[in-house]
């Protein structure tokens, strides 16, 4: 009895431990560093964090499957390519208002 309890205390304290990471910090410390750089209009700066976005994208890709339903991860990925693009054309306009969906779909999915 006193081992069945043991177990679950520490099969909870490995699954409380692990909650914290589903990408949700990656994502606003990229997406911080990204409106940095936009905010002086740093083109190269601005791309490199961009593309770090989307890598940051691409290695939670299978958790945001987990939390958010198919549209929601497809919005945010649609949302980062939207920004590359308006980097690309160097519309920073463009990518700060692309950057605000992105943030929004993000709280979307983390939500919960």
């Amino acid at each position: 009895m006193v081992q069945r309890g043991l177990l679950c205390m520490m099969l909870l304290l490995v699954i409380s431990g692990c909650s914290a990471q589903n990408g949700k910090n990656e994502f606003k410390e990229n997406i911080n560093r990204l409106e940095q750089s936009m905010s002086v209009n740093e083109t190269e700066s601005v791309k490199l964090q961009v593309e770090a976005l989307l890598k940051v994208y691409k290695h939670n890709e299978w958790k945001l499957q987990l939390l958010g339903d198919e549209g929601e991860y497809e919005r945010l990925h649609e949302s980062i390519q939207r920004i590359i693009i308006a980097i690309e054309e160097e519309d920073f306009t463009e990518a700060r208002l692309e950057l605000s969906t992105t943030k929004t779909i993000l709280a979307d999915i983390y939500s919960l």
